[in-house]
């Protein structure tokens, strides 16, 4: 006799099964930017510049960009 998926699910998966979390998953991607020699980066996701401090000048790092769905 063969038991049937849904039944399996509702006798053992369901139960053990957590509620949905409140709030949204935030998707985060990176992006590789170079400071420039004004200590700033430009994000161009959000068309912002952003300071950094002096000792970063002309070095190369991986910023997060945060996605709003």
């Amino acid at each position: 006799m063969r038991t049937g998926g849904e039944k399996l699910f509702l006798a053992i998966d369901r139960p053990n099964l957590n509620p949905l979390p409140a709030t949204d998953f935030e998707i985060v991607s990176y992006t590789d930017l170079k400071v420039s020699s004004n200590c700033c980066i430009y994000l161009g996701r959000d068309q912002h510049y952003y300071t950094v401090p002096y000792r970063h000048v002309s070095k190369t790092s991986m910023w997060p960009t945060h996605a709003h769905l």
